[in-house]
């Protein structure tokens, strides 16, 4: 469902002409909630790819610095999203 109703407002953004980082927007009790899709990168030099959590096993792994950034500017990065999270 996330994914649905992340691909819906990245969709709308997109045909509005919107340039701002992407939201992702989750329907509440009370209501709809939109944020800026977070995400993590272990900082080691060579990480070609982000996480949706630090719950991820590969995260669980960095011994390294970790970004927190939006998904955005991670894909601008040139980064790819983790197959284990996403």
């Amino acid at each position: 469902m996330k994914k649905l109703l992340l691909f819906c407002s990245l969709l709308l953004a997109g045909s509005t002409g919107a340039t701002s980082v992407a939201t992702a927007t989750y329907a509440t009790a009370s209501g709809i909630e939109a944020r800026a899709a977070t995400v993590y990168i272990c900082n080691n030099g060579k990480t070609a790819v982000y996480h949706s959590g630090m719950d991820c096993s590969a995260m669980k792994r960095c011994t390294h610095e970790t970004v927190t950034t939006t998904e955005a500017k991670a894909q601008g990065a040139g980064k790819r999203r983790c197959m284990k999270c996403f």
